[in-house]
């Protein structure tokens, strides 16, 4: 009897030996498997993260793009509106002709509608007439491709030579030879660079002036918004400013407890980083020493 016990726990012992081998290489398994995700997810975390931080940049800067083309547009037609008011021409009467004209010549000259419009003001401005600038414009686009230079560059030097200013054309290697008014002037220039603003076009500077129009488009959709965002930042920033004036032992004591928290916060974060990563070294020396 005692001998059938005695096998009887010997055979018990052996299969519960066996049973806790399994389950100790069952565990050894499934904890390597943990291990190598574990290394997978948090490589994916960290991907992730930044894949969403350079998205949310890119959003945030193709915003801010956009609503600096809108203001930079806006800013051009106001400076053109009142250039043309001191004209006594209203520019809502002639917005929609001219801007046919800006985008029918951006076609196929790819001249930017802005660059047009740049060379406009400054042909008003020097020659006090807005049919006559309208004459000159394109000759002036022509000039500007022809000679490699900006269009108000070229438009300030056809306005002036439209004044009697012919000499202004040496210095840009004109001849100047049986020249001696400003309409000979005109003619000369005019046959010199006839047709090179549609030669210098370009189908790389058509998709910048797309990107461009798109820009502008998209800002002119956000530029409410933004204005009121920033109308409240500055309300806040000048509410605190004066603020700070009134109390500034207290504004002084408030910026070193903002700094202290920035700084705090800054050593958490390496913290949770450095715990993050002797976590993970900690779990592989684990399954390792198992």
């Amino acid at each position: 009897m005692a001998e059938q016990e005695l096998s009887l726990l010997v055979r018990l012992k052996d299969e519960a030996s066996a049973q806790l081998r399994q389950m100790n290489s069952e565990i050894k398994a499934n904890a390597e498997e943990w291990r190598n995700n574990y290394g997978a997810i948090t490589e994916q975390l960290k991907s992730t993260g930044i894949a969403l931080t350079a998205f949310g940049g890119v959003v945030v800067g193709a915003l801010g793009i956009a609503f600096k083309a809108s203001e930079e547009e806006r800013l051009s037609i106001a400076k053109l509106s009142n250039e043309l008011k001191n004209l006594g021409v209203n520019y809502n009467e002639v917005s929609g002709s001219l801007e046919k004209y800006f985008s029918s010549t951006q076609k196929t000259t790819s001249i930017a509608r802005s660059e047009q419009m740049a060379g406009l003001s400054q042909l008003i401005l020097t020659t006090g007439n807005y049919k006559r600038a309208m004459e000159l414009l394109p000759i002036a686009l022509d000039l500007a491709a022809a000679k490699q230079m900006d269009v108000t560059t070229a438009a300030l030097l056809l306005g002036r030579v439209a004044e009697g200013n012919i000499n202004a054309l040496q210095r840009y290697g004109f001849s100047m030879t049986g020249v001696k008014d400003a309409g000979t002037a005109l003619n000369m220039i005019q046959e010199k660079v006839k047709g090179s603003a549609e030669a210098m076009h370009s189908p790389m500077k058509d998709l910048q002036n797309t990107f461009k129009d798109l820009s502008e488009a998209i800002g002119l959709l956000i530029s409410e918004p933004m204005k009121n965002l920033i109308g409240k930042v500055k309300d806040i920033i000048d509410t605190f400013k004066d603020w700070s004036k009134d109390n500034p032992e207290l504004a002084e004591t408030l910026l070193e407890v903002g700094l202290a928290l920035g700084l705090a916060s800054m050593a958490v974060g390496i913290t949770v980083v450095a715990i993050a990563g002797l976590r993970a070294a900690f779990v592989a020396l684990g399954i390792s020493s198992g």
